[in-house]
């Protein structure tokens, strides 16, 4: 409960600091100020009751949404690029068996399961050079800005654990479309980047929902084969 309270802090925090929307509200009906101090011999304008509250909450929702739209680009601008390969680098360091071998070789298709399902979820961004003719373009795709991977784009494609193992150049860590006939690259992106705004607690969160998941299932299934 306690990050709801912060996030309920913070929103009140930013209503109060824009409390200056409101001045418009309290100018109508009942401060009135027209009335109040207007010059002799103008015009009265009375105003309606409800022409205060229509102003008030209008100007609080200015108020709210300019509050959202500055923790939104705060958020973004927080935001921190890394390669693959530096991920996965630091999650070895944290305790994943990223080698592809031993007890625990399942661990690296774990940690591209936490990947792929945090940019279906828009947790985290990826960035790659699309691999428009397959098998790398024989090069020509180190050429090739790096784009926004879409958010549903690992609903149908892979990320090659091989390459995750092996890898010592982020450009040779790709996705793949397993259900491709011809190159299974073409279509997917190298040299792939994520973007998140913290490794730390990116790598926290995949640990608890995601490492030694397989393993798990395994064990399961094997357990009710018997």
């Amino acid at each position: 409960m306690i990050p709801y309270f912060k996030s309920a802090w913070a929103l009140g925090a930013g209503v109060l600091r824009r409390a200056y929307f409101l001045l418009f509200a309290l100018f109508l009906d009942p401060v009135d100020v027209y009335g109040r101090f207007k010059p002799d011999g103008w015009p009265n304008m009375p105003i309606p009751d409800w022409t205060f509250w229509a102003a008030f909450w209008v100007t609080l929702g200015l108020a709210v949404f300019f509050t959202f739209h500055e923790a939104r680009q705060k958020a973004q601008k927080r935001l921190q690029r890394f390669t693959l390969l530096e991920l996965r680098d630091y999650c070895g360091k944290r305790g994943w068996d990223v080698s592809g071998n031993g007890p625990h070789a399942m661990e690296i298709l774990d940690l591209a399961d936490a990947i792929r399902q945090s940019a279906i979820f828009d947790e985290a961004r990826l960035w790659g050079r699309i691999d428009k003719f397959g098998n790398g373009s024989m090069g020509l795709t180190r050429d090739e800005p790096r784009t926004r991977v879409p958010d549903d784009h690992f609903q149908s494609h892979n990320l090659d654990v091989i390459g995750m193992v092996h890898a010592t150049d982020n450009y040779d860590i790709l996705s793949y479309d397993p259900g491709s006939d011809g190159s299974p690259s073409r279509g997917g992106y190298r040299d792939l980047l994520i973007e998140i705004p913290s490794l730390k607690e990116w790598e926290i969160e995949a640990r608890r929902h995601f490492k030694g998941r397989r393993d798990r299932d395994k064990r399961t299934t094997q357990g009710n084969d018997k």
